[in-house]
C-alpha cells in the first residue's frame, strides 16, 4: 500500500515531467503578444489587398473608358485599330 509519502513523490515526479512537456510553450503574455502581432499582419494584408482590388478596377474601367473614346476617334478619322 502506498503511504502519504509515496504519493507525495508521485506529485513532485508528475510535476516535473508536466514542467518539462510544457517549458517549450509561451507564457501566456507573449501568446498573446504574438497573437495580437499576427490579427494585425492579417488585417493589414487584408487592407492591401482591397486596395489593390479596388485599384485594378479602376484601371479596368479607365482602360475600357480609353479604348471606347480610341474608337471614337479612329472612326472620325477613318482609323482601324486591330480591335476593329
Amino acid at each position: 500500500m502506498l503511504t502519504f509519502k509515496d504519493l507525495q513523490e508521485i506529485e513532485e515526479l508528475i510535476h516535473k515531467v508536466v514542467k518539462d512537456l510544457i517549458s517549450h510553450l509561451p507564457s501566456k503574455d507573449d501568446f498573446y503578444t504574438r497573437m495580437d502581432m499576427l490579427s494585425k499582419e492579417i488585417k493589414d494584408a487584408r487592407e492591401e489587398l482591397a486596395a489593390h482590388s479596388i485599384s485594378h478596377d479602376r484601371l479596368t474601367e479607365n482602360d475600357e473608358e480609353l479604348e471606347k473614346r480610341v474608337s471614337v476617334v479612329e472612326k472620325k478619322v477613318g482609323a482601324y485599330t486591330m480591335n476593329n
